[in-house]
């Protein structure tokens, strides 16, 4: 993830963003933990991935 960000941030990019499945809780915890904030959760009935995550990926 922290390859991925720094090449998001050479690349000229401000965000890092990725989707998760809503009810893989421990992968949403896993990114919380590594520097990942919540931005919201769409309500996707035929469509699992919903839970939207991002982190700065200017350096740290």
């Amino acid at each position: 993830m922290d390859w991925a960000c720094h090449r998001a941030h050479r690349l000229g990019l401000h965000w890092l963003r990725i989707d998760v499945w809503t009810d893989n809780i421990g992968l949403h915890n896993y990114y919380l933990h590594n520097g990942f904030k919540h931005v919201r959760t769409f309500d996707l009935t035929d469509y699992p991935s919903g839970a939207l995550f991002q982190r700065s990926a200017g350096p740290a």
